[in-house]
């Protein structure tokens, strides 16, 4: 009797123990199939990694259920890793973007994904955040990616030596003739205005031009501007070296380290050819506070604001609506900037940037305020350059040192230069 209960018993217990089981992994196959994965790629080095795991991981401590995946590597690297994804179609769910040679080549392919449809239905607001980077991501009409951040064209001055020989600072709006008259008063006291960069004079000259609402290189990758823009420039040019505004090119070719530079060493007012992320460096070399204000302009501000890098969908994402969440927290929200700052370029929401200031060393913090300020006057980006512009570059370079140096005329100069330039790129 007592062998048939044993019995019995163990029968039942196996009997049942399937349904247990059963419960069981159902119960796993649940908390597995609420678990929500979120691959995330991007270029990178030990800092950034490091900072975009903290964002990572705050997100994660506000979202449940969601496990983020990164996949990063250095800036080459990267984008063979991304080329063999994108191959396999096996892309990450956010793929960190660069604008020039990528963006357009990864929207051409559809590999990644127009996001306007979740602008639209408010998912992803960028309300907030500055038009010429979602400008500059807008391909025939598709928007590809937001902006994480970005570093605009500036020129960085020493008040110091203005105010010394009596002049204020220039006021946003300033013109290329003020900036000519500012000159005036700098030489007739001893002091160059501009410590521009000799090697540089074509990326002066396509600011110059964009002043005048043309462009250095067209989308279609002719030349965008017209003969008399380039006559004017090269006058100018001749015209300020004659006045000593400018340095002769020999001298600048003397000063081109930026420990050696004509500014640094308390001898020009100026870089105007520079990038707003260079005060720091500036300021240390020439160990002065110096302001950052914009560029002169023609008969509009031919700036923009370069944004460094975008976040985008890809078409392999597997949970693309989640992806859309993420970015919307990143550019949006103050607590992941707090934690990147200007990692990845000053963040390109003005509210964030707001929020943020108070954490910033002296730069940023300047930066900030200086984007703020001419916020308004960006304009797109520039169209991608030709092949051929190192070449078309130099060419420029030289013949604008030979204007400057009454070697050639400046008609002489610019009938040279479209023969030849246009040559090249045919």
């Amino acid at each position: 009797m007592k062998k048939r209960s044993v019995l019995f018993i163990l029968l039942i217990a196996f009997l049942t123990l399937p349904l247990f089981a059963n419960g069981s992994a159902e119960s796993d196959s649940q908390e597995t199939k609420e678990e929500k994965v979120l691959r995330i790629a991007w270029w990178t080095n030990e800092e950034r990694t490091k900072i975009t795991n903290e964002i990572f991981d705050l997100y994660t401590s506000q979202n449940p259920g969601l496990v983020i995946e990164p996949e990063f590597s250095g800036w080459g690297g990267y984008w063979d890793k991304l080329s063999i994804q994108a191959a396999a179609g096996n892309l990450a769910d956010i793929i960190q973007m660069d604008l020039y040679g990528y963006m357009g080549l990864y929207a051409g392919k559809g590999q990644i994904v127009d996001l306007t449809p979740y602008v639209e239905s408010g998912l992803l607001d960028l309300s907030q955040i500055d038009k010429g980077p979602l400008e500059n991501a807008t391909i025939d009409g598709k928007l590809y990616g937001v902006p994480l951040g970005a570093s605009p064209q500036a020129a960085i001055i020493n008040p110091q030596i203005l105010e010394e020989v009596g002049l204020e600072l220039p006021k946003p709006g300033y013109t290329w003739e003020d900036y000519e008259k500012m000159g005036e008063v700098l030489a007739a006291n001893g002091y160059y205005l501009d410590s521009f960069q000799i090697n540089n004079l074509a990326y002066e000259f396509e600011y110059y031009v964009r002043s005048y609402g043309e462009e250095y290189f067209s989308a279609e990758g002719s030349l965008g501007f017209s003969r008399e823009t380039l006559v004017n420039y090269l006058e100018m040019k001749k015209r300020l070296t004659e006045k000593k505004i400018i340095p002769e090119p020999g001298i600048l070719r003397q000063h081109q380290e930026l420990e050696n530079s004509l500014m640094v060493i308390g001898k020009a007012a100026m870089f105007s050819d520079m990038w707003a992320s260079q005060l720091s460096a500036i300021e240390s070399a020439a160990g002065k506070d110096l302001v950052l204000i914009p560029r002169p302009n023609g008969d509009r501000s031919g700036m923009y604001n370069k944004p460094a890098m975008y976040f985008s969908l890809t078409t392999d994402a597997v949970n693309p609506e989640e992806a859309v969440k993420f970015m919307n927290f990143w550019i949006n929200d103050p607590e992941p900037n707090k934690i990147g700052t200007t990692n990845r370029g000053v963040p390109c929401n003005s509210a964030v940037r707001e929020a943020i200031a108070p954490g910033l060393d002296q730069q940023s913090i300047e930066i900030v305020d200086y984007i703020a300020q001419v916020n308004d006057m960006f304009g797109p980006l520039p169209p991608n350059k030709p092949v051929q512009e190192p070449e078309i570059s130099e060419l420029f370079s030289s013949l604008v040192e030979k204007v400057c140096l009454n070697m050639l005329a400046p008609e002489e100069a610019a009938d040279q230069f479209l023969t030849k330039a246009e040559g090249m790129l045919k």
